[in-house]
């Protein structure tokens, strides 16, 4: 067996990360969590941000114009219309057992678009005329159900008669049939206001407040941000013994007195070794002018250190005289591995949290999947959810 002389012999207690690697770890994911509060934060005062913007865009009231414009109103349906904008989204049913315990899915499989002419009336009294192209993005409840099959439902938003919308598209003078000639017949149209969509960018008809979509983003990604922040804060439970050892710890040099080597039997009849160490230090008190007292320190150490040591070599601890159960061995501050983990663990699920907030897209913008616990319901036939 070697043995060393000195305070070089630097070992740290088991179950540790040492030094550097503590380091690096600990300060990199707290680092990593603090920027995705940052970015859960950033994204939802632009959200804000582009709901204020929204809120502003348009004036009830403004002169009609040429050119990119919203418009407020009631809807009105063109002549012999029986509707004016329907989404259907077709979900397939999937449910799956695990263990004792059901689940089920509903999967989009498809979504398909019926667009008519319409009529939107000012409060000025005014109407203008509407072409939506199939392309056109509904903002409005998916409040409609048709379920004929256990594993087969449709979904739907409809834009109806006597609905207040908004209206964003391209305005201009175009051709009205609805608009007559004085003293003519329904034939006999002129010109009025038509809006349709623009190159790239279809027509937006929202049933709801422009500014709607952009709060709910912003209030889903500050709760987030508030998750992720809180999940922080727990974590520091893990590395709490490690920030003690950092910010409050002293480093000793040590005297072996004692090593120490039992057994345990874990749950399943395995055999768990465990190794330990007691070492003396002195510890000084200068303020009253004495030369300090010898004192003991004993802690779990690692196979390959409890092989090397041996009663009388020196070593060094790490010392936190304010809570003296976060001392350690090691010259410098250690992590424990499962506190570290612990803190990992906290950040990949404010990482989830946040991620989840913001790739979460009403209907009207991504796919519509939904699950639930059971089994798959019995169909309910064509409801208003």
């Amino acid at each position: 067996m070697s043995h060393f002389s000195g305070a070089d012999f630097n070992f740290y207690s088991a179950g540790h990360i040492d030094p550097p690697a503590a380091h690096l770890l600990v300060w990199l994911t707290m680092l990593g969590a603090v920027y995705v509060i940052g970015f859960a934060i950033k994204r939802g005062i632009q959200a804000r941000m582009h709901g204020r913007r929204a809120a502003t865009l348009f004036d009830p009231d403004a002169i009609l114009a040429p050119g990119h414009a919203y418009i407020a109103g009631v809807v009105e349906l063109a002549f012999d219309q029986t509707e004016a904008i329907r989404v259907e989204i077709q979900q397939v049913g999937t449910e799956h057992k695990y263990k004792n315990s059901w689940s089920h899915k509903w999967k989009e499989a498809g979504r398909s678009v019926v667009a008519r002419p319409f009529y939107v009336k000012l409060q000025s009294g005014e109407r203008v005329r509407v072409e939506p192209d199939d392309d056109v993005l509904l903002v409005d409840q998916l409040d409609k159900m048709h379920w004929p099959t256990r594993h087969n439902r449709v979904r739907t938003a409809e834009l109806s008669a006597g609905e207040q919308v908004i209206v964003e598209g391209h305005l201009d003078h175009g051709y009205d049939p609805e608009l007559k000639q004085a003293g003519g017949g329904y034939r006999d149209a002129k010109r009025g206001w038509v809006m349709r969509g623009e190159a790239g960018d279809p027509i937006h008809v929202s049933a709801e407040p422009l500014s709607d979509r952009h709060r709910q983003r912003g209030n889903r990604m500050f709760g987030a941000a508030a998750w992720a922040f809180l999940l922080l804060a727990v974590a520091q439970i893990g590395v709490y013994g490690y920030a003690m050892r950092v910010l409050q710890g002293a480093s000793r040099v040590g005297t072996v007195l004692d090593t120490d080597h039992w057994t345990t039997r874990g749950s399943k009849g395995s055999i768990h070794h465990h190794y330990n160490a007691t070492v003396q230090y002195r510890e000084y008190a200068y303020a009253n002018g004495s030369d300090g007292e010898d004192r003991t320190f004993e802690d779990e150490i690692n196979r390959n250190a409890f092989q090397t040591i041996d009663v009388g070599d020196t070593v060094m601890i790490r010392l936190v005289p304010p809570e003296p159960r976060f001392s350690s061995f090691g010259k410098n501050s250690s992590v424990a591995f499962w506190g570290w983990l612990f803190e990992f663990v906290c950040f990949l699920v404010a990482v989830f949290v946040v991620r989840a907030a913001h790739r979460k897209k009403p209907w009207y913008e991504g796919p519509v999947n939904e699950g639930g616990s059971g089994r798959l319901p019995a169909p309910k036939g064509t409801y208003t959810v």
